[in-house]
């Protein structure tokens, strides 16, 4: 789904984009996932593949929504890593959280 913008319908995905997809896996912690249906897959797992799905994308800007909820900690930092690289490549990141327990000072801290 991350070349959809590239391949459309039915446009074929190439040996180069079976090399940038195993990369984004592995780059999200799935490496060795990539024959696994998505309904196997726990919530932070699924998280981490649609991360993937928009690394693939290649997005100057990038929307989140609730993209740490339901997640253990550890994806949660995992992708703020991520998401913190972006930034450093200088794309724009809009994320909405919803966090209950949260404060302000520990979001600002987090991401």
């Amino acid at each position: 789904m991350g070349h959809w913008a590239k391949r459309r319908l039915f446009g074929a995905i190439s040996g180069p984009d079976y090399a940038q997809i195993e990369l984004a896996l592995k780059t999200v912690g799935l490496a060795g996932f990539e024959n696994r249906p998505l309904d196997t897959l726990s919530g932070g797992q699924l998280q981490r593949a649609l991360f993937a799905r928009v690394m693939l994308q290649d997005a100057d800007v990038i929307l989140l929504d609730e993209p740490f909820t339901a997640i253990d900690e550890r994806t949660v930092q995992d992708l703020i890593a991520l998401v913190l690289r972006w930034h450093a490549e200088r794309r724009t990141v809009i994320a909405v959280c919803t966090i209950p327990n949260w404060s302000a000072e520990s979001s600002r801290k987090r991401c």
